[in-house]
């Protein structure tokens, strides 16, 4: 699934227009009226050539209707969820009240983003309460691109890190052509151990690690069928 990356905020925080920043392109609908988003919104995206999931959530307060609420409730699952989750704040206006509440408390990584940089302001105070809550702080503008790129290069180091720290038998795929061919391959590999046990000829068991080296070929680039070339072009868009 990626490194998943939840923003989170009140409405009218600049999530949506940062949002669409970050995975470079018009995803999310953004407009002045709060509350323009009500259901989380995700997209994938490659950050410093790591996979990950990024979400756009509906913004948080006390709910006008059932819908809205639902929304709230999607949002907060959310970030309850995510590997790391981007509290939206508009940095042009003072800081509302209650912010450490807008945290879940199974959060496990936060970056605080002052938005809407753009605008002559001066920063606001951030509470220690709540700076003690997030690694790192973040002004950034989608108007004029300032802090933008700084944030998308700290989930990028973020992404590496997770992917450097986990345990490495939960990673490598990243679609679902290369899982088959590493499901493939284990498969090879667990009847050429029994063909082995079963004192199957060499040639047997030969044949299946020759299976299985080249199932994890199709992974690694080393090994280009055209059942892997014909599935790749079925699915990309590729010029003459």
């Amino acid at each position: 699934s990626g490194f998943r990356i939840a923003l989170l905020g009140p409405p009218n925080a600049g999530k949506s227009s940062l949002f669409n920043a970050i995975v470079g392109q018009q995803r999310a609908i953004v407009h002045e009226r709060p509350g323009t988003t009500r259901d989380v919104v995700g997209e994938a995206v490659a950050l410093g050539g790591v996979s990950c999931m990024v979400w756009d959530t509906a913004g948080l307060r006390v709910a006008a209707d059932e819908v809205e609420a639902e929304g709230v409730t999607r949002a907060k699952a959310a970030a309850a969820v995510a590997d790391c989750t981007l509290l939206c704040l508009d940095g042009s206006a003072p800081l509302p009240p209650g912010l450490d509440d807008l945290i879940p408390r199974t959060a496990r990584c936060v970056i605080l983003v002052l938005t809407k940089a753009d605008r002559s302001f001066t920063p606001p105070q951030v509470p220690d309460a709540l700076r003690a809550r997030v690694l790192e702080i973040h002004a950034t503008s989608v108007r004029d691109g300032r802090g933008v790129d700084e944030l998308r290069g700290a989930l990028s180091a973020l992404a590496m890190q997770a992917l450097d720290s986990a345990d490495t038998s939960a990673l490598v795929v990243t679609g679902t052509r290369q899982e088959e061919a590493v499901l493939g391959a284990l498969r090879d590999l667990d009847e050429a151990i029994a063909d082995m046990r079963a004192e199957a000829p060499p040639e047997v068991v030969a044949s299946r690690l020759r299976s299985a080296v080249e199932r994890l070929g199709e992974v690694t680039g080393r090994t280009v069928t055209e059942d892997v070339l014909g599935r790749i072009f079925s699915r990309f868009c590729v010029g003459k």
